[in-house]
């Protein structure tokens, strides 16, 4: 009951207003990317349907002298449909393509997460550098979120265990290259 409860208020949250006013908040996902592999420390990328089925995968430097370098573990995600509620219902909160995106320079060595979302009727890619996400504001929250689905799945055994592929990109979902070339284009 408690379950069936939380499913109608997502439910109710997730359909009320217009569909301009419904377009335009990123609880709509029809796919959602994280891109946060810094390339000398490792990091982790998720693609998550809105389904909630995907991948992610970890990386670090476990490397030793028979695989040097950066490797990846790579995981499946299978979320439950009340997961997926409350990763919608929290997304929901936010205009994604009102997320504003780092604009200096970054400073050595620093990460900078991409995060890419698609809502069915276009997509938006926001950024920062590590160094200007700020408590409390959308894309610290929303890249929080995404962290704790990955960690998640993480949790399991991996599908995949080796060095890692930078060009690697689940089937359906669009290539590292293409979310990258998005940065500073608002749709």
């Amino acid at each position: 009951m408690k379950n069936l409860l939380l499913l109608v208020a997502v439910l109710v949250v997730g359909c009320s207003g217009s569909d301009g006013e419904r377009a335009n908040h990123a609880g709509n996902f029809s796919k959602i990317i994280l891109l946060d592999v810094q390339g000398l420390w490792g990091g982790r990328d998720l693609w998550l349907s809105s389904s909630g089925t995907g991948m992610c995968r970890v990386v670090d430097q476990s490397g030793d002298k028979a695989n040097p370098g950066l490797q990846e573990k790579r995981y499946r995600i299978a979320m439950s449909p009340t997961e997926v509620g409350a990763l919608r219902s929290m997304l929901g909160r936010w205009d994604f393509a009102a997320i504003e995106s780092s604009s200096r320079p970054g400073i050595p060595d620093e990460a900078r997460p991409r995060i890419y979302l698609d809502d069915g009727k276009k997509a938006n890619v926001a950024y920062r550098w590590m160094g200007d996400v700020k408590k409390g504001d959308a894309f610290q929250e929303i890249y929080v979120a995404l962290k704790k689905v990955v960690e998640t799945a993480a949790a399991e055994n991996p599908v995949y265990s080796g060095p890692l592929n930078w060009k690697w990109y689940p089937e359906g979902f669009p290539q590292t290259e293409m979310v990258r070339s998005m940065e500073g284009k608002k749709n």
